[in-house]
Order: structure tokens, then sequence, then C-alpha cells
């Protein structure tokens, strides 16, 4: 646990982290219980204090469910990679990071409305089974209207909608054995190269100013997306020339 984060700094009640996270306590108390949120310390039966960590978490969690439409599931995931990643890391490190987080663009197509999962369905690009699965993998960003069942994809996640689609035209479908938690695989190789590229990141470019760093990582992101693609390419087509 990081020194400005320890629990001598857990000041606040419940009702001071209802006021600070604009949440009930009953909110707060689910988050607890699925684990997306740590426990305060107790200091009775009905008595425990909160800090900074709380109050940063909550608003975090409120963020990905609103504004990137992920189920608790996913986030719940999503924290987990995010807390194994950045242990290890100094106070400065973690401000750092933070820093150049708020520098970075959000993805393609995030400041661009949601879009309505009928229309991907009815021009095509992906069927409409597909879409539910991904959907309740937790695989995309979306919202599913609890009156309706209608689905809302969030915009930055459409590309991932409209390639999966694309896959499954080219003859990777569920009938040949292919499953949407095969996308399992892509997942957590790429959690793995994320860790390890903001190890390098902070590491080679910890002391530099953070939005040079933020600038440099928004030009090289296409150019290393490049870079993979050719060189998993090159790696099938050399595997396939052994065999």
């Amino acid at each position: 646990m990081n020194a400005a984060h320890a629990p001598g700094s857990w000041t606040l009640r419940m009702k001071d982290l209802c006021a600070e996270a604009g949440l009930t306590r009953q909110a707060i108390h689910f988050y607890i219980q699925e684990g997306l949120l740590p426990p305060g310390r107790k200091t009775g039966r009905n008595m425990a204090f909160y800090g900074p960590e709380h109050v940063e978490r909550l608003h975090l969690v409120r963020k990905l469910q609103h504004e990137r439409f992920l189920p608790l599931k996913a986030i719940k995931a999503l924290l987990g990679e995010r807390d194994e990643a950045l242990e290890g890391y100094s106070e400065a490190q973690r401000a750092f990071l933070q820093a150049v987080r708020t520098r970075v663009g959000g993805a393609a197509g995030a400041d661009r409305p949601p879009v309505p999962g009928a229309d991907l369905v009815a021009r095509g690009l992906i069927e409409g089974h597909d879409l539910e699965q991904l959907v309740d993998s937790g695989a995309i960003a979306a919202r599913r209207d609890p009156q309706t069942g209608g689905i809302t994809v969030h915009a930055a996640d459409v590309p991932l909608v409209t390639l999966f689609g694309a896959l499954r035209d080219a003859g990777i479908t569920e009938e040949a054995g292919f499953t949407i938690e095969d996308l399992g695989l892509y997942e957590r190789t790429i959690a793995r190269l994320v860790k390890q590229e903001t190890a390098l990141v902070v590491d080679r470019l910890g002391t530099r100013p953070p939005e040079e760093v933020a600038a440099t990582i928004e030009r090289s992101i296409p150019i290393i997306n490049a870079i993979i693609g050719h060189l998993r390419e090159r790696r099938v087509r050399d595997l396939l020339a052994t065999v």
C-alpha cells in the first residue's frame, strides 16, 4: 500500500465517503461486497474509516460505468489488472503516470455519441447473437436498456464490433468452434504487453515532462500497432513454413 494511502490517512466515515463520492451507503456496501472497493478499517462493529484511495476508486468505477458503459464484471477485472500492473511503483512514479494520463487523448471515437446495437446489426456489421455475447462477456463497452433490453455500444468500441463481425465472415465462426471467450487470449496477451510497456515508459521517460511523454505516446501508438501486426503476421507465416 502506498504511504500516502496508508490506513493512518483514513479519516473518512461512511457518511463522509458517501458525500465525497456522491453515492448512497447501500451502493458503497455493494461495491465492497463485489470486490470493487477495498473494505475500510474497522474500529467497531458498525464503524469503519476510509481514505483517499476509496474516493478515487469510487469515482473511477462510476466513470467506467457511465462514460465507458462497462458492466461491473468487466470493471472488476480491469481494476484488478490495473492494481497488478501498478504494483511496486513509487508514489512519484504513480503521480508521473497520472500526469501523463491526463494529457493522453481518449480512444478514437470516444468523443462521438454511442451507437444503437440494432443499427450495427441492420447494417450487417455483426450478427445479433454475437453482439449479445460480446456485451454479456464484457468484451466491449456497451449499455443494455433495463426496460427494452436494447443495446447501445460505446462509439470507441464500434470498430471492435465491426472487426469481430469481419472475423466471422473470414471463417472464424461459432460453427467451427470459435467463441467470444476466445477473445480472452488477446485480452490477456495485450494486458501483459501493456504492463511491460508501462514499466518501460516509466524507466526510460520517467524524468521527462509529462506533456512531452504524452505526445510521444500519442505519436508512437499507431506505429507500434503496425509493428505488432507485422511481427505477428511474420511469425504465423514463418511457423507455417516449418510445418
